[in-house]
């Protein structure tokens, strides 16, 4: 009976060599429902092979697919231990690889880190002197104001003290030489 085909299927229908055979033009089928009855049969009996003889050619057969079964397990065992073997050299190698990376990445920020240190010692060093002379300046320019904010305000006061005393001599002064006019 042929691949996909029912017991009722094949029953009602005749079956021709085409319904047995694959895609790719193989014959596929069931010896299970042929009978032979050996009476009505001529076979010869050069042609007969008894059930021991079919059961040692079954076992042979057997046996064989068995060993090439064997065969093509272990090739495939040591193909994929030998592709894991490389595997893992491959990866010890890139692990080797990322080490040195990783010891050159360490060093490159050291020295980062140094040279940044250095740069922010150095501007530290030289904000301090820029303050120190901000402050220098600075209270230079305060003495400086305060010299002459003493100088106005005696200026102030001088001129604050003179004012009535020189209106008075501006008044005697006028009546003297307005007298002296007439």
């Amino acid at each position: 009976m042929g691949e996909g085909v029912s017991d009722t299927a094949a029953q009602d229908s005749p079956k021709t060599v085409n319904d047995d055979e694959t895609d790719d033009g193989g014959f596929v089928g069931s010896f299970a429902d042929i009978e032979f009855d050996l009476t009505k049969e001529n076979i010869p009996d050069h042609m007969l092979i008894s059930g021991i003889e079919v059961d040692v050619m079954l076992k042979a057969h057997e046996h064989h697919l068995q060993e090439s079964l064997d065969r093509i397990q272990k090739n495939n065992e040591l193909r994929v231990k030998a592709q894991s073997e490389n595997l893992n050299g491959d990866l010890r190698a890139l692990k080797d690889v990322v080490k040195e990376r990783y010891v050159l990445y360490v060093q490159d920020v050291k020295t980062i880190r140094e040279d940044v240190n250095l740069k922010l010692q150095e501007l530290r060093q030289d904000m301090a002197k820029e303050i120190s002379i901000l402050t220098h300046n600075y209270s230079t320019i305060h003495m400086k104001v305060d010299i002459i904010a003493d100088v106005v305000t005696k200026a102030i006061e001088w001129y604050n003290s003179f004012t009535p005393k020189f209106e008075k001599k501006v008044e005697v002064d006028a009546t003297n030489f307005g007298d002296m006019a007439k």
